[in-house]
């Protein structure tokens, strides 16, 4: 829900005022709302920065310790967009087995698009998921409101072939 209230300010925004002015609104919202202790700020603020277009090395630097400090305050979506970014992001075995542990928490917690990061990223899994585990981590992360994951989901008349392509064998290390 907290999510879906960023969404809706940054929405929000962008009726009041144009697109680039609605994301330095966002940006400073979010970014006033965390320096307040706001937790879900702090994830809904690093998100912007690190998915930002060409975002620099010191804003996903800044990214990471927003989420960091959001999922230590108990915020599950922090502790996903923080395993998330680890995986993507790093190519130590350590940050990596972290990373994946903590997009499993986050999925468990709470589904959403953690859940679809297990399920269809080539290599995050440390065992590549079955096709019914796939399904299981989609259906979950469509559930949780990850719309991307409800796109998904095979149809019920849709033979029982896995929603997407995963190699058998994860990359070599």
């Amino acid at each position: 829900a907290s999510h879906a209230a960023g969404s809706q300010v940054s929405r929000w925004l962008s009726m009041r005022s144009g697109a680039e002015d609605a994301s330095a609104a966002s940006d400073a919202w979010f970014r006033r709302a965390c320096q307040l202790g706001h937790a879900t700020a702090c994830t809904n603020y690093g998100a912007q920065l690190w998915l930002a277009d060409d975002a620099p090395a010191v804003d996903v630097a800044c990214a990471g310790r927003l989420f960091d400090a959001a999922c230590a305050a108990g915020e599950h979506f922090g502790c996903g967009m923080a395993g998330r970014l680890l995986v993507e992001g790093s190519d130590d075995a350590g940050d990596q087995a972290r990373g994946r542990a903590l997009l499993a928490t986050s999925c468990a917690s709470v589904g959403g698009f953690a859940c679809r990061v297990l399920a269809v990223m080539p290599g995050v899994a440390a065992t590549p998921p079955t096709p019914a585990m796939q399904v299981e981590l989609l259906e979950r992360a469509c559930d949780g409101g990850d719309v991307e994951a409800c796109e998904l989901l095979p149809d019920d008349d849709a033979p029982a072939d896995p929603p997407v392509d995963v190699p058998a064998d994860p990359p070599a290390a």
